[in-house]
């Protein structure tokens, strides 16, 4: 009897340590969720894509809520198959805290060709090839909100930077490849275009198109009006020109001549169209 009474009481001690141990456990783990809970996520380095976009990107498995696992987990994450990305850094800058470090490839301009349409680098390297044109965050956006979607990554969004890439005409090339450099006479054309997309981006005046003659001239195309640059030089003035008079030139139709502009001259040339 005295022998089943110390087997029971072992059993029970067994039991309670059991519980105890499982109990503490659970605890510990309670308190590792709760104390390394992600509350706060900032994204810097984003052009093409906003904040929330982003996070969707990365965020996606049973570990993203959790600062400590999440960074040891992630690191830095290849994207791929999201045109102009490359990748995403994640790191643990408080308990509660995360940030996230994009890495976007640096496109400047884009051509239409052989039904497809291939993006290309201040090097001229094209870097992406796609079925259709890219659209920036705020035209997602805009579709989004026109086809009444669904509460998604970018409703309500705060959109990035300016981020537009003009499509370039009048480049002359034997072929295309990703992941090779545009095999055109004059090289120097991809730093005028990088120059370009950066001023068009500041000031917001976003082109139709950007065209090269033969002599690589450059001229921007606004529906019906023509904005002709003329030859690389003096962009910036020349940019910011066009940025102050912009608004007096709606719905107008006619070339706009800045091809010999000078800060020295008192006016430009707007050749109306008959």
């Amino acid at each position: 009897m005295r022998k089943r009474t110390r087997k029971k009481r072992k059993e029970n001690t067994k039991l309670i340590g059991l519980v105890t141990v499982s109990g503490i456990l659970v605890l510990a783990i309670l308190l590792f969720l709760f104390l390394f809970q992600i509350n706060t996520v900032t994204v810097e380095g984003n052009i093409h894509y906003t904040e929330d976009e982003v996070k969707a990107m990365v965020m996606d498995d049973i570990f993203s809520g959790n600062s400590l696992l999440f960074s040891l987990t992630k690191r830095t994450v290849e994207i791929e198959n999201v045109p102009f990305m490359e990748s995403i850094r994640v790191e643990m800058t408080a308990r509660d805290a995360i940030r996230l470090v994009v890495t976007e490839k640096n496109i400047v301009g884009y051509l239409a060709c052989d039904n497809a349409y291939w993006y290309f680098d201040r090097d001229g390297m094209v870097v992406e090839k796609t079925a259709e044109p890219v659209l920036t965050a705020e035209e997602r956006l805009e579709k989004a909100t026109s086809e009444n979607a669904d509460e998604g990554v970018i409703q309500g969004a705060e959109l990035p930077v300016k981020n537009f890439v003009p499509l370039v005409e009048g480049l002359s090339f034997e072929q295309i490849t990703v992941g090779k450099e545009l095999d055109i006479p004059n090289p120097g054309i991809f730093n005028a275009l990088s120059s370009i997309n950066q001023m068009i981006n500041k000031d917001n005046i976003p082109p139709d198109k950007v065209v090269y003659d033969e002599d690589s001239n450059i001229t921007l195309v606004y529906g019906d009006i023509e904005v002709r640059l003329g030859k690389d030089e003096q962009l910036e003035d020349k940019m910011n020109t066009l940025a102050s008079i912009m608004p007096q030139m709606e719905g107008m139709s006619g070339v706009l001549h800045l091809e010999d502009y000078s800060t020295s001259q008192s006016g430009v040339v707007f050749e109306k169209n008959e």
